[in-house]
């Protein structure tokens, strides 16, 4: 026996487009635009063409949304406008919404460089450097190599703190400059564009 009426209305779904372009007004082709969750768990994916301009289709209404867009020597931004996942500003949408100028402008990275060393003067090895931005959110990290060097690419402009420590615990952990918790540490001012050398 058939059941009858078993029938489904199907949507196209919702939409979010908009713009990358960098600080001088540049469109950004090929920039990766990635949508969230209300848990920023990720839930769809697109792309800028080369008029710098993305559309993020099949999305399901009354849900909350977050949108990040990143590209290659430029730092990741979420919308609207802000560098950390706590500030950016969720979407909503309606049924068969198309949400438009959803627009990014992304800013060159910058960078956190220096060297660890133990209290005699000799660079330590394997040593990790743990970035944390000014809300305390994870922002990146960087290894000494043998010499004790390091860096820290893909930053947004702005202040980090920065905690050395080692996997192994030979050494104790130590926040910038020469502090002992997060409370203590000296801000570490970011430029976009530039390496700032500890």
């Amino acid at each position: 026996q058939t059941t009858p009426n078993t029938n489904f209305i199907l949507s196209s779904g919702a939409s979010i487009s908009g713009t990358i372009k960098d600080k001088q007004n540049n469109v950004i082709p090929g920039a990766w635009i990635t949508i969230t969750d209300s848990t920023f768990l990720p839930t769809n994916y697109s792309y800028s063409d080369n008029e710098g301009i993305y559309i993020a289709s099949k999305l399901q209404a009354n849900k909350t949304y977050y949108i990040m867009a990143e590209s290659y020597g430029y730092a990741r931004q979420w919308y609207n406008l802000v560098s950390s996942s706590d500030s950016a500003t969720p979407i909503i949408l309606l049924n068969e919404e198309k949400r438009e100028n959803i627009d990014f402008v992304l800013q060159n990275v910058g960078s956190i460089s220096g060297r660890v060393f133990d209290n005699s003067g000799y660079p330590l090895s394997y040593i990790d450097v743990n970035l944390e931005d000014s809300l305390g959110n994870w922002s990146g990290f960087g290894s000494t190599d043998l010499e004790g060097f390091y860096i820290i690419t893909n930053l947004a402009s702005g202040k980090y703190f920065a905690k050395a420590y080692d996997f192994n615990e030979t050494y104790a952990e130590q926040w910038f400059d020469q502090k002992n918790s997060r409370s203590e540490a000296d801000q570490i001012t970011v430029i976009e564009g530039s390496i700032t050398d500890l």
